[in-house]
Protein backbone atom coordinates (compact mmCIF):
# COMPACT_ATOMS: atom_id res chain seq x y z
CA UNK A 1 0.00 0.00 0.00
CA UNK A 2 1.09 3.18 -1.24
CA UNK A 3 0.79 5.11 1.96
CA UNK A 4 2.09 2.85 4.78
CA UNK A 5 5.09 2.67 1.93
CA UNK A 6 5.78 6.46 2.22
CA UNK A 7 5.09 6.54 6.00
CA UNK A 8 8.05 3.71 6.02
CA UNK A 9 10.45 5.93 4.46
CA UNK A 10 9.61 9.16 6.92
CA UNK A 11 10.68 6.89 9.96
CA UNK A 12 7.07 5.87 10.60
CA UNK A 13 7.65 2.02 11.63
CA UNK A 14 6.14 -0.43 14.45
CA UNK A 15 9.03 1.06 17.04
CA UNK A 16 8.04 4.77 16.60
CA UNK A 17 5.34 4.70 19.22
CA UNK A 18 5.28 8.22 19.97
CA UNK A 19 5.70 11.89 18.01
CA UNK A 20 8.77 12.75 19.65
CA UNK A 21 10.42 9.86 18.21
CA UNK A 22 10.13 11.46 14.90
CA UNK A 23 13.08 12.86 13.12
CA UNK A 24 12.31 16.79 13.11
CA UNK A 25 12.31 16.98 9.28
CA UNK A 26 9.74 14.07 8.80
CA UNK A 27 7.38 15.25 10.80
CA UNK A 28 5.14 17.87 8.25
CA UNK A 29 5.30 15.26 5.56
CA UNK A 30 4.71 12.85 8.04
CA UNK A 31 1.54 14.45 8.76
CA UNK A 32 0.48 14.94 5.30
CA UNK A 33 0.45 11.03 5.02
CA UNK A 34 -0.90 10.43 8.05
CA UNK A 35 -3.93 12.63 7.50
CA UNK A 36 -4.18 10.74 3.96
CA UNK A 37 -4.20 7.50 6.31
CA UNK A 38 -7.11 8.70 8.20
CA UNK A 39 -9.01 9.57 5.22
CA UNK A 40 -8.80 6.60 3.84
CA UNK A 41 -10.09 4.66 7.15
CA UNK A 42 -12.51 7.35 7.76
CA UNK A 43 -14.06 6.41 4.24
CA UNK A 44 -13.47 2.69 4.60
CA UNK A 45 -15.85 2.75 8.35
CA UNK A 46 -18.61 4.73 6.56
CA UNK A 47 -18.44 2.30 3.44
CA UNK A 48 -18.28 -0.90 5.83
CA UNK A 49 -21.35 0.40 7.74
CA UNK A 50 -23.36 1.08 4.64
CA UNK A 51 -22.47 -2.62 3.94
CA UNK A 52 -23.56 -3.88 6.95
CA UNK A 53 -19.88 -5.60 7.44
CA UNK A 54 -19.25 -4.40 10.99
CA UNK A 55 -16.21 -6.16 11.78
CA UNK A 56 -14.86 -4.59 8.95
CA UNK A 57 -15.69 -1.33 9.82
CA UNK A 58 -14.72 -1.90 13.52
CA UNK A 59 -11.65 -2.99 12.67
CA UNK A 60 -10.95 0.58 10.57
CA UNK A 61 -12.08 2.22 13.69
CA UNK A 62 -9.86 0.50 16.14
CA UNK A 63 -6.86 1.88 13.25
CA UNK A 64 -7.95 5.07 13.53
CA UNK A 65 -7.93 5.03 17.41
CA UNK A 66 -4.49 3.48 17.48
CA UNK A 67 -2.55 5.90 14.98
CA UNK A 68 -4.27 8.68 16.99
CA UNK A 69 -3.16 7.59 20.37
CA UNK A 70 0.15 7.12 18.54
CA UNK A 71 0.23 10.62 17.15
CA UNK A 72 -2.28 12.92 19.24
CA UNK A 73 -0.49 16.36 18.40
CA UNK A 74 -0.35 15.73 14.63
CA UNK A 75 -3.97 14.29 14.01
CA UNK A 76 -5.51 15.97 16.46
CA UNK A 77 -7.72 17.13 13.77
CA UNK A 78 -9.20 13.77 13.60
CA UNK A 79 -10.65 13.12 17.49
CA UNK A 80 -13.81 14.49 16.83
CA UNK A 81 -13.82 12.77 13.66
CA UNK A 82 -12.82 9.10 15.35
CA UNK A 83 -15.85 10.16 17.86
CA UNK A 84 -18.32 10.57 15.42
CA UNK A 85 -17.60 7.30 13.45
CA UNK A 86 -17.85 5.49 16.92
CA UNK A 87 -21.27 6.83 17.08
CA UNK A 88 -22.48 5.57 13.69
CA UNK A 89 -20.61 1.80 14.21
CA UNK A 90 -22.74 1.95 18.01
CA UNK A 91 -25.98 3.46 16.28
CA UNK A 92 -25.42 0.49 13.66
CA UNK A 93 -25.24 -2.21 15.93
CA UNK A 94 -28.66 -1.41 18.37
CA UNK A 95 -26.24 0.54 21.27
CA UNK A 96 -28.08 3.61 20.81
CA UNK A 97 -27.36 4.74 24.08
CA UNK A 98 -23.41 4.32 23.25
CA UNK A 99 -24.07 6.01 20.03
CA UNK A 100 -25.96 9.06 21.72
CA UNK A 101 -22.70 9.56 24.24
CA UNK A 102 -20.35 9.22 21.10
CA UNK A 103 -21.88 12.04 19.03
CA UNK A 104 -22.13 14.41 22.02
CA UNK A 105 -18.67 14.42 22.86
CA UNK A 106 -17.55 14.81 19.20
CA UNK A 107 -19.79 17.74 19.13
CA UNK A 108 -18.27 19.13 21.93
CA UNK A 109 -14.64 18.27 20.63
CA UNK A 110 -14.66 19.72 17.16
CA UNK A 111 -15.20 23.15 16.19
CA UNK A 112 -16.58 23.03 12.94
CA UNK A 113 -20.02 24.51 13.27
CA UNK A 114 -21.27 22.03 10.59
CA UNK A 115 -19.85 18.76 12.34
CA UNK A 116 -21.37 20.47 15.24
CA UNK A 117 -24.75 20.64 13.70
CA UNK A 118 -24.20 16.95 11.91
CA UNK A 119 -23.33 15.27 15.47
CA UNK A 120 -26.61 16.80 17.19
CA UNK A 121 -28.43 15.68 14.64
CA UNK A 122 -27.28 11.86 15.01
CA UNK A 123 -27.42 11.95 18.38
CA UNK A 124 -31.12 12.77 18.27
CA UNK A 125 -32.10 10.19 15.86
CA UNK A 126 -30.10 7.63 18.72
CA UNK A 127 -32.05 9.42 21.26
CA UNK A 128 -35.30 8.59 19.30
CA UNK A 129 -34.36 5.25 19.04
CA UNK A 130 -34.12 4.57 22.84
CA UNK A 131 -37.56 5.46 22.89
CA UNK A 132 -38.03 5.98 26.37
CA UNK A 133 -39.64 9.71 27.25
CA UNK A 134 -36.42 10.78 29.18
CA UNK A 135 -34.43 10.13 25.81
CA UNK A 136 -37.22 11.74 23.91
CA UNK A 137 -36.75 14.60 26.30
CA UNK A 138 -33.04 15.06 25.98
CA UNK A 139 -33.18 14.46 22.08
CA UNK A 140 -35.71 17.70 22.04
CA UNK A 141 -33.16 19.39 23.86
CA UNK A 142 -30.26 18.81 21.52
CA UNK A 143 -32.70 19.24 17.96
CA UNK A 144 -34.95 22.10 19.06
CA UNK A 145 -32.71 25.03 18.92
CA UNK A 146 -30.44 23.87 15.84
CA UNK A 147 -33.85 23.51 14.18
CA UNK A 148 -34.69 27.23 14.95
CA UNK A 149 -31.22 28.21 13.09
CA UNK A 150 -31.75 25.78 9.98
CA UNK A 151 -32.40 28.63 7.79
CA UNK A 152 -28.89 30.12 7.90
CA UNK A 153 -26.96 26.34 7.15
CA UNK A 154 -25.17 26.34 4.21
CA UNK A 155 -24.91 22.76 4.01
CA UNK A 156 -27.36 20.46 2.43
CA UNK A 157 -26.39 17.34 4.98
CA UNK A 158 -26.66 19.72 8.13
CA UNK A 159 -30.49 20.76 6.34
CA UNK A 160 -30.82 17.32 5.87
CA UNK A 161 -30.22 15.78 9.08
CA UNK A 162 -31.97 18.68 11.09
CA UNK A 163 -35.24 18.03 9.06
CA UNK A 164 -35.12 14.12 10.17
CA UNK A 165 -34.19 14.62 12.80
CA UNK A 166 -37.09 17.18 13.74
CA UNK A 167 -39.76 14.94 11.38
CA UNK A 168 -38.95 12.09 14.30
CA UNK A 169 -39.72 14.55 16.68
CA UNK A 170 -43.11 15.18 15.13
CA UNK A 171 -43.53 12.04 14.76
CA UNK A 172 -43.11 11.01 18.52
CA UNK A 173 -46.02 13.85 18.99
CA UNK A 174 -48.33 12.75 16.64
CA UNK A 175 -48.34 15.61 14.30
CA UNK A 176 -47.66 13.20 11.28
CA UNK A 177 -49.26 15.29 8.46
CA UNK A 178 -46.16 17.99 9.08
CA UNK A 179 -43.64 15.42 9.99
CA UNK A 180 -44.31 14.42 6.67
CA UNK A 181 -43.51 16.95 5.54
CA UNK A 182 -40.45 17.66 7.16
CA UNK A 183 -38.81 14.17 6.08
CA UNK A 184 -40.13 14.94 2.74
CA UNK A 185 -38.14 17.80 2.10
CA UNK A 186 -35.28 15.67 4.11
CA UNK A 187 -35.07 13.29 1.56
CA UNK A 188 -35.16 15.74 -1.11
CA UNK A 189 -32.00 17.03 -0.01
CA UNK A 190 -30.52 13.41 0.79
CA UNK A 191 -31.69 12.79 -2.77
CA UNK A 192 -29.88 16.09 -3.93
CA UNK A 193 -26.32 14.65 -2.60
CA UNK A 194 -26.68 11.27 -4.02
CA UNK A 195 -27.47 12.13 -7.65
CA UNK A 196 -24.54 15.10 -7.07
CA UNK A 197 -22.00 12.32 -5.79
CA UNK A 198 -23.23 9.92 -8.23
CA UNK A 199 -22.19 12.19 -11.08
CA UNK A 200 -19.05 13.01 -9.49
CA UNK A 201 -18.07 9.52 -9.05
CA UNK A 202 -19.54 7.99 -12.32
CA UNK A 203 -21.84 5.60 -9.40
CA UNK A 204 -25.15 4.91 -8.92
CA UNK A 205 -27.16 7.01 -6.17
CA UNK A 206 -29.09 3.31 -5.17
CA UNK A 207 -27.34 1.22 -2.19
CA UNK A 208 -28.53 -1.26 0.44
CA UNK A 209 -28.50 -1.36 3.71
CA UNK A 210 -29.37 -3.69 6.66
CA UNK A 211 -29.15 -4.53 9.94
CA UNK A 212 -27.24 -6.87 11.91
CA UNK A 213 -27.91 -8.66 15.28
CA UNK A 214 -24.28 -7.82 16.74
CA UNK A 215 -23.42 -6.58 20.11
CA UNK A 216 -20.90 -3.39 20.68
CA UNK A 217 -17.55 -4.10 20.86
CA UNK A 218 -14.89 -2.09 22.52
CA UNK A 219 -12.93 0.30 20.84
CA UNK A 220 -10.74 1.39 23.41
Amino acid sequence: MFLAEELIRLGITDDVRVEVDLQHSAIWMAGVYLMLLMQFLENKVAVELTRSEFLEAQEALVQMKNWFIRFPTILQACESIIEMLRGQYSHSVGCYNEAAFHYVEAAKITESKSMQIMCQAYAAISYFCIGDAESSSQALDLIGPVYRMKDSFVGVREEASILFAYGLLLMKQQDLQEARKRKSRSRDNIDCNLCYIATRTGGSPDGDSGRCPQLCMPLN
